[in-house]
């Protein structure tokens, strides 16, 4: 019984010497090591990182990386395009299979949600024209980087740079001379016509148009706000102009609510950058001129229908 399996380990044996010419083949895949460059936003610090890598054919190849600097993933040898941005919040989310469609967007919200001011409320008041808009939240700050030819070959790993640059800018708002601001009791604003993504392999925001919920602060005899966004374009998807509203929601303290809509396109076309692609990153935009009324004696009606709710153009000297 032992002789069989002589013969049986002397040809494994045989059969594994006859292969042991060849060399092993590696050139399959290979390291790429990815470092984030930040000089030029030296103020971020994220906490994580997502990279998304196109090969082509296949499906996208996503790796993330805890902090700031980068790290290594394995690529299969060929040509590819990498996007990063920073992953490190709960406002934002990715998606798309091609490059030049890749996008980091604000994740949806609802009015109703914001301010107290609006439970109950069936049909929460808008914006003339914006009643189509979908409400975003406000995307905490993204840097993003893109990279579209990235040559991966044999099976030595090589390095790459990938410099980060600001996907969103902040918009500070300030309103002057608000009549009878000691009565107010909530307040709180939107603005229409924003960008609700960001192309980091274009280098520009979206042509969507969506509203942002923002809080506002008293300062003095007026208000402060500030609003962070992904930008915005001239037009839409479909060429049409957009416009961009201010609406500032109020509750006074006999419980009436009012609404007041100023219409900022102007004022921040001469400030910011209408094409979408990011100049700076600070826009401040003044504004004067609010007349709440002086609150009811005896009290006003609670009702908290969009009946309840009065609607005031407020006009911009430019």
């Amino acid at each position: 019984m032992k002789k069989p399996l002589i013969l049986l380990m002397t040809t494994a044996v045989s059969l594994f010497c006859s292969c042991t010419h060849k060399d092993l083949d590696f050139t399959g895949t290979a390291d790429l090591t990815v470092e984030f460059d930040w000089d030029a936003v030296s103020e971020a610090n994220p906490s994580s990182m997502s990279l998304t890598a196109f090969t082509g054919l296949s499906q996208p190849i996503q790796k993330h990386f805890q902090g700031s600097k980068g790290g290594t993933l394995m690529l299969p040898v060929g040509q590819h395009q990498l996007i990063a941005f920073n992953d490190d919040n709960e406002t934002v989310s990715s998606r798309g299979f091609f490059f030049d469609d890749y996008e980091v967007f604000a994740n949806p919200t609802e009015l109703s949600t914001f301010s107290r001011m609006f439970v109950g409320t069936r049909n929460i008041p808008r914006g003339s024209g914006t009643e189509g808009e979908p409400v975003i939240t406000e995307p905490d700050e993204v840097w993003t980087s893109a990279l579209s030819d990235v040559s991966v070959t044999g099976s030595v790993g090589r390095t790459v740079t990938m410099p980060m640059e600001p996907a969103t800018f902040t918009i500070h708002f300030t309103i002057l001379n608000v009549d009878n601001i000691d009565f107010v009791t909530d307040v709180m604003a939107t603005v229409s016509g924003m960008s609700g993504s960001w192309w980091p392999a274009r280098h520009v925001c979206s042509q969507t148009a969506c509203i942002i919920p923002f809080g506002l602060d008293r300062s003095g005899q007026g208000f402060t706000g500030t609003v962070r966004t992904f930008g915005y374009r001239a037009t839409d998807e479909n060429g049409n102009p957009l416009s961009h509203l201010l609406v500032v929601y109020a509750e006074m303290s006999d419980g009436s609510k009012k609404y007041y809509t100023f219409n900022v396109t102007d004022k921040m076309n001469e400030v910011a950058s209408p094409d979408g692609q990011h100049v700076d990153v600070e826009v401040d935009i003044v504004l004067s001129e609010l007349p709440f009324p002086k609150p009811v004696e005896g009290g006003a009606s609670f009702n908290t229908d969009v009946t309840s709710w009065e609607e005031v153009l407020i006009p911009i000297n430019m």
